[in-house]
């Protein structure tokens, strides 16, 4: 074929031949076309589409590797794909793929990719502020240009994520899609940090332009992605002043329940001083009315059960009322009510599905537990092998009472009792509970912990002082018998374990781990 007839189009879309190769991934193919027709790369097909583009949509490995290929072969010349509408189209779907170490060389290379639009109006810092960030990964913007100081965002430093840096971890089974999640998303916050330093080149006037007029900040805030929101703020910090659906970020954080969003701003002391007189002049909302509301369901979803719903809710109002003026507390807003009076009107749904949630889970670990203290306070007047009868000297002492198996039944079978009756009365002190919703914060989830902890207590100890007794009745004739009996007790044991832990866990850690928030100063 000559080169002018390989760019011959198909009908339906337009595709010239290398669209094709860019979509399959079929690098050789793409070379040779290429060699023979350096235009090649330039054609676009009905929707505009250039193959670069074409191999951005339907990325993978190998589109990956293609988008490479073809971003060297591609002109910056007449028509420029790198420019415009089309340069926004293109740079939108190559960040879209999550191809972040791509996008960030385009706008090294090209700067007003970092502003130009798609179709839709949306720029490539967009996209990524509307991201959900799931790993967490340490970020430390500098001192603002401007003067407001900004926080260090720290992230956690695992064990995991240090061996992360080694080579030989990549070959462990199953840590190649964690090391890649990992690299995505550091890429990623590259691209955001690359499209933030170009923007920053511009005047201020059009960077107030560029971050107001789009929805970058807004959708940043409510998905929850705290580097967006710094690395903006880093660019241009009277952000935090700016107002979106009449709220600026601080309020939209804590009505969108964000804590490192509302951490991050409470660093910021002189801004979080100014934050706390702000009055919504619509609704007469504080800050504390906003905590007062309900949270969006996406956020009461993310948390398991709705008693621990309720303690987040719970968690939130207290935080925000720890830094709020204390007049705040009794000031009402365009409705009449005080953020207390709105708190148990937003929230008395919620209560009653926590306390239902609460009773039922009491009421069956009650039931278990009952039928443990009753087993063993009956065990304890029977006792394995009998008593001396009538006419010894040792009359009503238990036969076995010097044998070892005879002393770990008598413990344990003690121990089973006395953590049963413990249960039992944690699970009934819950079921009597009058369930107001500062019983939600501490008060219940402790005594759930504790009545879940002597359950799963006295089904060992049970375990262990039935399996003692049965040595006692057939270890002197079968001795290899204790131990699979001991293997035989450790699968209730595991079960109960396996189908509970998670939740004594996510109860505990929702109680009593380091703190949601960090620790900030009260301003009054």
């Amino acid at each position: 074929m000559s080169a002018r007839d390989l760019e011959i189009k198909e009908m339906n879309n337009g595709d010239t031949a290398l669209h094709t190769a860019a979509i399959a991934g079929n690098i050789q193919a793409a070379q040779v076309m290429v060699e023979k027709n350096p235009n090649f790369p330039q054609i676009r097909n009905r929707n505009g589409w250039i193959p670069l583009s074409s191999a951005a949509y339907c990325s993978s490995y190998k589109q990956k590797e293609m988008m490479e290929y073809l971003l060297s072969v591609t002109k910056h010349n007449n028509r420029s794909p790198f420019y415009g509408r089309a340069g926004g189209e293109l740079i939108c779907t190559i960040t879209r793929a999550g191809c972040h170490g791509i996008a960030k060389k385009l706008i090294e290379e090209y700067p007003n990719l970092a502003t130009d639009k798609d179709k839709h109006g949306i720029c490539a810092l967009e996209i990524y502020g509307g991201t959900d960030t799931d790993v967490d990964l340490p970020v430390s913007p500098p001192i603002s240009r401007e003067g407001t100081d900004l926080p260090t965002i720290r992230g956690r430093k695992s064990t995991m994520n240090k061996f992360l840096s080694f080579t030989y971890f990549t070959e462990v089974p199953g840590s190649k899609k964690v090391y890649k999640k990992k690299l995505m998303h550091k890429q990623a916050l590259d691209l955001v940090k690359c499209i933030c330093e170009q923007i920053s080149e511009v005047s201020y006037s059009e960077i107030s332009e560029i971050l107001t007029s789009t929805k970058i900040l807004s959708k940043a805030i409510t998905s929850g992605t705290v580097e967006v929101v710094a690395e903006c703020i880093q660019t241009f910090p009277d952000l935090v002043w700016f107002k979106m659906n009449k709220l600026n970020l601080f309020e939209i954080a804590i009505e969108e329940r964000h804590e490192r969003i509302f951490n991050l701003v409470c660093e910021m002391d002189e801004v979080k001083k100014t934050f706390v007189y702000l009055r919504d002049e619509t609704s007469g909302n504080t800050i504390l009315h906003l905590a007062a509301k309900l949270a969006p369901p996406a956020q009461l979803n993310s948390v398991s059960c709705v008693a621990l719903q309720m303690q987040r809710e719970l968690q939130w109002y207290k935080e925000v009322e720890k830094i709020s003026l204390p007049i705040n507390k009794v000031i009402r807003n365009k409705d009449g009510k005080i953020p207390q009076a709105l708190f148990r009107e937003q929230h008395k749904e919620l209560v009653r599905k926590g306390g239902d949630w609460m009773k039922g889970t009491a009421e069956s670990c009650m039931l278990v537990a009952t039928l443990i203290a009753t087993v063993v306070s009956a065990t304890a007047f029977t006792v394995p092998g009998g008593n001396y009868e009538s006419g010894s000297n040792n009359k009503g002492i238990p036969i076995f009472l010097h044998e070892a198996s005879f002393m770990v039944f008598a413990v344990t079978d003690s121990l089973a009792l006395f953590s049963s009756i413990t249960s039992v009365r944690m699970f009934l002190s819950i079921l009597t509970s009058r369930f107001r919703e500062e019983y939600f914060l501490e008060s219940l989830p402790r005594r759930l912990m504790i009545g879940l902890a002597t359950l799963f207590f006295s089904i060992i100890t049970i375990m262990v002082a039935f399996s003692a007794t049965l040595a006692i009745a057939i270890g002197p004739k079968f001795g290899w018998f204790p131990i699979p009996l001991a293997v035989m007790a450790c699968v209730p044991i595991t079960l109960f374990a396996f189908l509970h832990f998670h939740l004594f866990s996510e109860i505990a850690w929702s109680t009593y781990r380091p703190v949601l928030f960090r620790r900030h100063k009260m301003l009054y």
